[in-house]
């Protein structure tokens, strides 16, 4: 760190600029960085649809599983009724099918009167006979079916069919074609091109993000100290990293769990679920923007002892404060208020808190100040590698193993997997509800392991009260 002195020197370098500059330069700043945004929003504009139906692919895929299972249950449930030989609800099914499409049906069938077979066999052999006719003839016949007589006529060799079938059994074979939800639905004229607009001006600002943030940098870096300035150089590819990290993690464990979460609330109040296109868009869109923000703390906590505010043995001593106050910011940030939504962002937002005091710990033991594994910490580390190696290797398994899925997984995560895969019927596909019960049954072994540990491990000495 500079003394007063060289910062003295280094202010004496500086530009100073009056408030009128400052603005001045702010307004050219930001309409430079304007058009640097105008190409990325064209760009952005050509990828709206796929990025539109890259967000919507996880409540797709969950609403189709959702349907499966609806499916699967009320198969079952028709089954053991049969098994009971418990009454059969019949339902009246009316069918209007024209006359030469039944004749034909019966004849292949064996079921038609000979008569009528000879009669239609006849009438297919003189319409083979026939001579050609000119194509002017078609667009007459055409001309003529379209009047309203000729629809009476079509009508009259209509074949009204009358049946008793049963209810269930009408209710599975239809479900495909006739109950299977296609996906997300707008209810306005405008709500398709909005979200449209909106996905595509999110596309333009990430494409358009450098050039952006650049123009800010600029602005921002001018009343900087060099050694500040080198400090945001250094931490700029890290938070970027970061940042990445949290939104991925958002949309491969997160929002696969989100939904199924709430979709598992919709069978068991038995209310069917019709997601809206522009509710649901904005919130794929602002969660992972949470997720990405929030994984910025490991460099916060590094800033913050960089520049003073903070040393290693305020983060040590006061973790449980941080820890409560990760999950008051976990319940205010989520746009949900479902408690599992806040647990998927409080949980690795306390591991990223560990290894923040692990950056701040390293960087002290650069300098020589302290000694950057002590026993403990050495435990604590082998316990968290063993974990990270537990859940890759488990959850890898599973993604090409159906037997790896049912054996080794479900023993190797039991307890929590017995009560996840009880309750939610979790398949090798959910990789979102793998990862989470992977890693909530890790963090229960990693502490009951460092609880064990710690029986062996010599107590710290505390400091003496004065």
């Amino acid at each position: 760190m500079p003394y007063e002195d060289e910062y003295f020197d280094e202010e004496e370098g500086m530009v100073r600029m009056t408030f009128g500059e400052h603005l001045e330069e702010l307004r050219r700043r930001l309409l430079l960085a304007l058009f640097g945004f105008l190409p990325g929003l064209i760009i952005g504009l050509g990828m709206g649809k796929p990025v539109m139906r890259m967000l919507a692919m996880p409540v797709e895929r969950e609403l189709a599983y959702y349907d499966q299972r609806r499916l699967s249950e009320f198969e079952r449930q028709y089954e053991a009724r049969l098994r009971q030989n418990l009454p059969i609800r019949k339902d009246r099914l009316i069918l209007a099918v024209p006359l030469n499409s039944l004749r034909q049906v019966l004849a292949q069938l064996g079921a038609a009167a000979p008569n009528e077979t000879r009669q239609a066999a006849g009438v297919h052999a003189a319409q083979a006979n026939r001579p050609p006719e000119p194509e002017h003839a078609h667009q007459e016949a055409a001309h003529e079916a379209a009047k309203p007589e000729a629809r009476s006529e079509r009508q009259k060799q209509l074949v009204r069919l009358e049946a008793y079938v049963d209810h269930d059994a009408l209710v599975i074979a239809t479900w495909e074609p006739l109950l299977r939800r296609l996906g997300l639905r707008s209810l306005s004229a405008q709500e398709a091109f909005m979200a449209w607009m909106k996905v595509s001006i999110m596309v333009g600002l990430i494409i358009s993000s450098p050039w952006v943030i650049y123009q800010l940098w600029a602005f921002v870096a001018e009343g900087l100290y060099r050694h500040e300035r080198r400090i945001v150089y250094r931490a700029a590819p890290f938070g970027i990293g970061l940042f990445l990290l949290g939104v991925s993690f958002c949309f491969v464990v997160v929002l696969p769990v989100v939904v199924r979460f709430f979709f598992g609330f919709n069978r068991w109040l038995n209310i069917e679920p019709d997601i809206r296109l522009n509710e649901w868009l904005s919130f794929a869109v602002v969660l992972p923007i949470i997720f990405g923000i929030c994984f910025e703390l490991p460099l916060m906590m590094l800033v913050l002892e960089i520049i003073g505010v903070f040393g290693i043995e305020d983060y040590m001593s006061k973790w449980r404060h941080a820890v409560l106050a990760i999950a008051v910011l976990a319940m205010v940030v989520t746009p949900t208020t479902d408690p599992g939504t806040m647990l998927l962002l409080m949980t690795p937002m306390t591991g990223l808190y560990w290894f923040g005091i692990f950056l701040v710990r390293w960087r002290m033991a650069r300098r020589g100040e302290v000694e950057l594994f002590t026993q403990r910490g050495k435990v604590i580390g082998l316990i968290v590698a063993a974990a990270v190696i537990y859940c890759i290797v488990l959850v890898a398994g599973c993604r090409f193993s159906g037997w790896w899925f049912e054996n080794i997984w479900w023993y190797g995560s039991w307890p929590v997997s017995a009560v996840v895969t009880k309750r939610l019927a979790v398949t090798p596909q959910d990789s979102g509800w793998i990862w989470a019960t992977t890693a909530a049954n890790a963090a229960l072994l990693s502490l009951l392991a460092y609880r064990i540990a710690e029986l062996f491990l010599p107590r710290p000495q505390r400091a003496e009260a004065r």
